[in-house]
């Protein structure tokens, strides 16, 4: 169901976290052109708490343009 989807969609996932890098590569590519795939530099499965700083600078822009 995630074509379904017609609002912005950002999807996040920590650098070192392989396994959800690439589930997150697959989910926005599946949900479409209104989905984006980001990155938390230096960050595992916890990029919120690792690295709140790097998360909150891709989730601030996505929520300005929302």
């Amino acid at each position: 169901r995630l074509p379904e989807l017609k609002m912005p969609v950002l999807v996040l996932a920590g650098y070192h976290d392989a396994k959800f890098v690439d589930i997150g590569h697959r989910m926005a590519a599946a949900i479409g052109p209104n989905a984006q795939f980001k990155v938390v530099p230096d960050a595992g499965h916890a990029g919120h708490l690792e690295q709140p700083e790097h998360f909150l600078a891709l989730l601030e822009p996505f929520l300005d343009d929302a």
